[in-house]
């Protein structure tokens, strides 16, 4: 029998990551809605180990005022069941966790159910103490320390994720504008850079612009691996910030 060359092996081995990873994105690509694109960018975010885990909420139905609870259909399921098929299939976790409903200001109810999607099981195990805490808060209510767990298990930079949790520790309106960045204050021509629709964290005040870097990683990554994830994902924050803008010229006349 003919020996492989270490050297063969490791094109064939590469060779054969390369397809897997094109079936993986070809499968994201395909989950339809509530999996919106910023979802599936994230989701080969953790496939890729630039994010250990996320967090999934997927918004299954909604329920009127006054409405009796009740569970998701089979047809609600669908979805559900396919995001958590894909991860399997390709060698991460998707696990379910305990799903409350969603109170509404009009009084309506959201019913979602959540994944922990994660790299490793490890990942999911911390990721559900914090959980359970969310689910069912105690008198003390949010734990910084769990708020900082949950920051580095996203994947978000350590100066962001230490100075969410101060704010955590003690929120204050001052705390507040002394620790985190308002991203209404960014100059017009930052805002408008592809790769801040990646930018689902809150940022510090004192080291946004190298935390920006880590977002930069994740915007060159999702766009490198699925260019129709990365359009559809910078599509959907350009239409918000025209929103925003539209919202501010308006204060503004009046």
């Amino acid at each position: 029998m003919r020996r492989i060359h270490p050297e063969q092996q490791c094109v064939i081995e590469e060779m054969a990551a390369k397809e897997k990873e094109k079936k993986f994105v070809q499968a994201v690509e395909a989950l339809p809605e509530p999996v919106c694109a910023h979802d599936k960018a994230f989701i080969l975010l953790v496939y890729k180990g630039l994010r250990p885990g996320m967090i999934l909420p997927l918004k299954l139905f909604s329920l009127p005022p006054g409405a009796e609870r009740r569970g998701p259909t089979v047809e609600e399921l669908m979805v559900y069941n396919q995001t958590r098929s894909v991860c399997s299939e390709f060698g991460i976790v998707a696990e379910p966790v305990e799903s409350p409903f969603f109170p509404n200001d009009d009084e309506s109810e959201d019913f979602c159910k959540h994944l922990i999607i994660a790299k490793n099981q490890e990942t999911v195990d911390q990721f559900m103490k914090p959980w359970k805490k969310f689910v069912h808060p105690d008198e003390q209510g949010r734990d910084p320390e769990d708020e900082r767990l949950i920051g580095y298990l996203m994947g978000f930079p350590p100066t962001a994720v230490n100075a969410y949790t101060e704010l955590v520790r003690d929120h204050t309106p001052e705390n507040k504008q002394r620790l985190l960045l308002d991203m209404a204050t960014l100059p017009d021509e930052l805002k408008q850079q592809d790769y801040m629709a990646f930018a689902a964290l809150a940022l510090s005040k004192g080291n946004w612009k190298n935390e920006l870097n880590t977002i930069r990683s994740w915007a060159k990554e999702v766009k490198r691996m699925s260019p129709s994830i990365y359009n559809s994902a910078v599509g959907a924050y350009r239409k918000i910030l025209e929103g925003s803008e539209l919202e501010a010229g308006k204060r503004e006349a009046a």
